[in-house]
C-alpha cells in the first residue's frame, strides 16, 4: 500500500466552515447522517467502507495550514484546530475502486492500531509503511502527514533519530528526489540491497 493520503471531509463540516465542496481539495466528500456527526472525525485506526469496493483506513485528521485556508477562501482560524476535524481526515486506500454517488459507508473500529496525532511519530510511521525497495521525499512526507511545509525543516532531525531507533530512515530523499547520506549514512548501499 501507498502511505499517500486522501482528504475526507464531510458536507456538514463545509457548511460549518461556510465553502463549497471541492474549495478545501476534499477527495472523497461524505454526506452523514444526523447521529453519525457525534463520531465524526472517525478515530485513527478505523476502516471506512464505502460502497461494495471501497475500503479506506483512517490515518488522523488533517491540520488546519495556511493552504487549506487559501484553497477555502477563508481565514485560518475558520479551519479551527486538529482536535476538531474541521480540515477534514486523512485516510490511505486500502482497496480501491469506483465509488458511486450515493454510496453507503460503512466505520469499522480499531482494525489497524492508531496513528500518533503529533506531527514527528506519525511522520515517522508513514516512513515506516513506504514499502521497502520505494523511497518518498520530504515533499512527499509533509503532504501525507497532513503537515504545513514548514515541517520540511525538521525532517533531517527526524531521520538521524529514525536511525539511532533501528529505524529504515534510508527510504527517504529530499525534495529534489537526491540521497540524504549526510543525515542518513549509507544510505545508497541500503537501497541497492
Amino acid at each position: 500500500h501507498s502511505p499517500r493520503q486522501l482528504l475526507l471531509q464531510t458536507r456538514t463540516a463545509l457548511a460549518q466552515i461556510g465553502v463549497s465542496p471541492g474549495k478545501l481539495r476534499e477527495n472523497v466528500l461524505l454526506r452523514l447522517d444526523p447521529g453519525a456527526l457525534a463520531s465524526w472525525p472517525p478515530p485513527s485506526g478505523s476502516v471506512l467502507h464505502i460502497g461494495n469496493e471501497v475500503s479506506l483506513r483512517v490515518t488522523f485528521n488533517c491540520e488546519p495550514c495556511g493552504f487549506g485556508a487559501k484553497y477555502a477562501g477563508v481565514p485560518l482560524a475558520s479551519l479551527g484546530t486538529t482536535a476538531t476535524g474541521q480540515r477534514g481526515g486523512l485516510v490511505t486506500v486500502l482497496r480501491g475502486g469506483v465509488i458511486n454517488p450515493g454510496a453507503r459507508a460503512c466505520l469499522e473500529l480499531g482494525c489497524f492500531e492508531p496513528l500518533d496525532g503529533r506531527v514527528g511519530p506519525r511522520m515517522r510511521a508513514l516512513i515506516n509503511m513506504t514499502p521497502a525497495g520505494k523511497v518518498c521525499t520530504y515533499q512527499q512526507l509533509v503532504r501525507w502527514s497532513g503537515s504545513p511545509p514548514g515541517y520540511l525543516r525538521a525532517i533531517p532531525s527526524l531521520l538521524k533519530k529514525m536511525i539511532r531507533l533501528g529505524e529504515p530512515a534510508h527510504r527517504v530523499v529530499d525534495s529534489k528526489c537526491k540521497m540524504v547520506e549526510k543525515y542518513v549514512p549509507g544510505q545508497v548501499t541500503v537501497l541497492r540491497e
